[in-house]
């Protein structure tokens, strides 16, 4: 296994923030290129009007982060998620099969919500003329290039990904790869398994911070704090302590305390607070807390340089605390599960269940907007935003009488001809459209008054569905 390279700086790939025509030639040449290694494509008589390609419908999209990797070496990289990116040595090519020398650059995005994969424009339905789409428990996509040229991965590498999961997937998800960015393929398989780099992490915090083993023997006991981590309760180091009060219970000096507080509150007398967490993978996590009244059996000139050191030496501790409390949220941020998969190339892969006979019965819908402009030559594409499936629809105006309805959560969103958005939210969807009104057998129509944004103001409302 490589070394974890901790010095990784995630750097927010800027270059994709419009969308032209120049990007969309250049995401065409840059992925039908890709000599990834060919998966197996589904395919049956197409009757669609168009192919489903990656399209982003807003200038916003998701931003890439990047990093350098030294082809000959390798390495590995860990995104905040929880994802966790492997690429083996010696594994980057050319598009003549030559090995890659020198650093090269990777691009790295993910999506794990409805928003994400709507603002990508990466198509979840398939070009075989079926009602079939995926829907999704987690999608990546991942590029590689030297010079601004695209380089490839070689056959068999093993190299891999550790996708982030937020739930473990049932038995009817399989891994996808969307060939030619256009076509999903049966990529093979794919693992659910613990993400140990958290447990690890966590578990050396807790070390970390842990302070002081309390030890008992009939109402005294002494404090014995590790020195190097927790210098600000070494002044109490071979000070006998005498308990006058508290809930202190048989066993405790066998407790490893993650937090030890010693806090004067009268003439030689003091409170001392102690607790433990004790974590669980179920998010069950229980803590122990003990408190007591004791007091320090010493002089009163040790007493009061003892006070003065630790008064200065608690609070650096303080800061201490308060980074190692950053650092404990953002690994607990990060997925207790993960998905790995091995990497058959650069490209857009997808953890999906094949929806085959989700769609109930077909709508033909109607808007308002449909007055301002003329279907036959503004062809609107409607976005279909399944949020309970984590999945997003295409349909062109010629098709807007072929639009499903699913048992999910749904919205519907237009890009108009003057760069506004109309949209239907959830809620609005929900009371016009009700499952048991619907018929199997004759067509349902309705008409949807549409709200209207702005594209910018569209992202923050799209945050909200």
């Amino acid at each position: 296994m490589i070394k974890y390279n901790n010095n990784v700086v995630l750097k927010t790939f800027s270059f994709i923030k419009t969308i032209s025509l120049s990007f969309i030639v250049f995401i065409c040449v840059y992925s039908c290129s890709n000599n990834v290694n060919s998966v197996k494509i589904k395919k049956s008589k197409s009757n669609h009007n168009f192919t489903h390609e990656i399209t982003p419908p807003l200038k916003k999209n998701v931003d890439f982060v990047s990093f350098t990797l030294d082809a000959e070496k390798g390495g590995e990289f860990h995104i905040p998620s929880g994802t966790h990116i492997s690429i083996a040595p010696n594994s980057i090519i050319d598009d003549n099969g030559n090995l890659i020398k020198g650093k090269i650059k990777l691009i790295f995005r993910e999506f794990h919500n409805t928003k994400d994969i709507f603002l990508s424009g990466i198509p979840m339905q398939f070009n075989n003329g079926n009602n079939d789409f995926l829907e999704s428990a987690g999608m990546v996509e991942l590029r590689a290039s030297q010079n601004d040229n695209p380089v490839y991965l070689k056959k068999d590498s093993e190299s891999f990904i550790d996708l982030a999961s937020h739930s473990k997937p049932s038995s009817d998800f399989s891994l996808w790869y969307l060939n030619k960015d256009k076509d999903w393929g049966d990529a093979g398989d794919y693992n659910n398994i613990e993400n140990e780099r958290r447990s690890t992490s966590l578990n050396k915090i807790k070390k970390e911070r842990r302070k002081n083993k309390l030890k008992k023997k009939n109402l005294f006991f002494d404090l014995y704090p590790n020195q190097e981590r927790f210098p600000h309760l070494t002044v109490w180091e071979g000070t006998t302590w005498e308990c006058l009060s508290g809930d202190y219970k048989n066993g405790y000096e066998r407790i490893n305390w993650d937090q030890v507080d010693v806090e004067k509150i009268g003439n030689k007398k003091y409170k001392i607070k102690m607790s433990k967490t004790f974590y669980s993978y179920d998010n069950k996590d229980q803590e122990l807390n003990c408190e007591m009244i004791a007091k320090p059996i010493m002089t009163k000139e040790e007493l009061k340089r003892k006070n003065e050191e630790y008064a200065s030496l608690k609070k650096e501790y303080s800061e201490f605390l308060k980074k190692s409390k950053l650092e404990e949220n953002r690994i607990k941020n990060e997925s207790k599960l993960l998905n790995r998969f091995r990497l058959t190339g650069f490209g857009i892969y997808n953890i999906d269940k094949l929806q085959k006979d989700e769609i109930l019965v077909k709508l033909k819908l109607k808007f308002d907007f449909e007055k301002d402009f003329l279907k036959h030559i503004n062809d609107v594409k409607l976005y279909v935003l399944l949020h309970d499936r984590n999945s997003v629809l295409t349909y062109r105006s010629a098709d807007w009488d072929q639009i499903p309805y699913t048992n999910s959560k749904t919205s519907i969103v237009a890009v108009l001809p003057e760069g506004k958005i109309a949209y239907v939210d959830p809620l609005s969807f929900s009371k016009k459209i009700k499952e048991e009104k619907l018929s199997k057998t004759i067509q349902n129509n309705f008409s949807f008054t549409t709200q209207k944004a702005s594209m910018s103001k569209f992202n923050d409302i799209l945050k909200q569905m």
